[in-house]
């Protein structure tokens, strides 16, 4: 077994590779990925330097293949310049079993350059173990038991991606979360009715990177405490 800080300099590796945008003279503003194309901050996985997540167009699949997490999604289309409609097999199986994995295998990558949202999403709170006064709180939620996680809802729907909060209120353990809503929804039945694994993801890029790229063409890069900053050729722009 490698020591931890070998272990711990390949992370930092892997990490910093992930982020890295590469704006050279081999990069193109824009991939041709079958009907559509592809801009930052996504590019073809041939050119995976060039953006930050790379989508498989040329694979024997049906559909292209995007990598936002641990298993690929199928990309059905570009719906606006910020907008993919995707279709995710792995949360269909988790929806259609009524698994409590759904809502451990649908987070969204959290980047200081790129936000995510599913269009329509239905925000809950992940909660372990919870206390008396967790219970409290979300007294006037719906609720769901998974063994030591209990889940947190309304029957709220909106297009808006919610702030994220990692911790509701200190040591609570509860973590705020986004599920993808099917469209016109009557929110009746089952809560695992309400979810579809076929929805439109959108993302933003954040104004710096944007202004980054875009207008500098420089690349987005983050330190050692993962804070911004922009990179064109050997100095800070």
């Amino acid at each position: 077994m490698a020591p931890p800080i070998i272990n711990h300099f390949i992370t930092f590796l892997l990490h910093l590779l992930l982020f890295l945008i590469k704006a050279d003279s081999k990069c193109q503003k824009s991939y041709p990925c079958r009907d559509f194309h592809l801009e930052f901050p996504f590019t073809d996985i041939d050119h995976s330097k060039c953006g930050l997540f790379p989508v498989n167009c040329n694979s024997s699949h049906e559909n292209p293949l995007i990598y936002l997490r641990e298993f690929p999604m199928d990309l059905l289309g570009k719906v606006s310049d910020n907008k993919f409609q995707i279709n995710d097999s792995v949360l269909a199986n988790y929806f259609n079993g009524g698994s409590c994995n759904s809502f451990a295998n649908v987070a969204l990558p959290k980047s200081p350059f790129v936000s995510f949202s599913y269009s329509p999403n239905l925000t809950t709170f992940n909660c372990f173990n919870p206390s008396e006064n967790v219970r409290d709180y979300f007294s006037r939620y719906e609720n769901l038991s998974c063994d030591i996680l209990e889940i947190y809802y309304k029957r709220e729907a909106t297009e808006e991606a919610p702030v994220v909060i990692d911790d509701v209120f200190p040591g609570s353990g509860c973590v705020m979360n986004q599920m993808p809503l099917r469209t016109g929804q009557n929110f009746s039945g089952e809560v695992f009715d309400l979810f579809s694994s076929s929805f439109t993801l959108e993302w933003n890029l954040s104004e710096d990177c944007h202004e980054c790229y875009y207008d500098r063409g420089g690349q987005c890069l983050t330190n050692d405490s993962n804070q911004f900053y922009c990179k064109r050729g050997n100095v800070l722009a």
